[in-house]
């Protein structure tokens, strides 16, 4: 089925299309969720709560050429919605020097594998880096979707770049006489 003829019959409250639209589009939204959430029952909830709200307000897509985005978005808002619940600590302590990242190609990691690292890092690191890195957000947005100073944003981001380096590159900060 066409996409925007999926969403009109959506719009027109169309249960077999509103159930086919969910089908399409949760494993993605719940997808976004657990990168924000941990919990496996909060990533959950996030997820049905933003497929509730994008069938309820499919009204104002304007352009079903950009589901995906706003989609993600109202998931993404959803998430954070939830952290702001939560009251999470944030550091706005600048490390004194970030160390460059390594160029060289053989040290690509697969999706799955970012995705496990991203997993581990603290609720604030990895809520920084998801804003930044994969979403595109702005320092400055980021403070304001989060409440948090510009500094905080970027301190969070440095902390969660240089904890992820130190498990890609475990060996790189130790003393050579500590390499095995």
């Amino acid at each position: 089925m066409d996409l925007p003829v999926l969403i009109d019959q959506c719009r027109q409250g169309n249960r077999q299309a509103q159930a086919r639209f969910y089908q399409e589009f949760a494993p993605i939204v719940l997808g976004a969720c657990r990168r924000y959430l941990p919990n496996d029952a909060e990533s959950e909830d996030a997820m049905i709560q933003s497929m509730y709200k994008s069938l309820t307000s499919l009204d104002t897509l304007r352009d079903p050429r950009t589901i995906h985005g706003w989609i993600r978005r109202i998931a993404v808002n959803e998430c954070l919605m939830i952290l702001r619940k939560k009251k999470l600590e944030w550091s706005d302590d600048l490390p004194e020097r970030m160390p460059a990242p390594d160029p060289d190609p053989q040290e690509r990691l697969q999706a799955r594998e970012v995705l496990s690292l991203l997993d581990k890092l603290p609720l604030g690191y990895r809520t920084i880096f998801n804003l930044y890195v994969l979403e595109g957000y702005t320092h400055r947005e980021i403070g304001e979707l989060l409440n948090i100073s510009l500094n905080t944003s970027k301190s969070q981001l440095i902390q969660a770049r240089k904890r992820l380096a130190s498990w890609i590159r475990p060996n790189e900060n130790k003393p050579h006489h500590e390499i095995s």
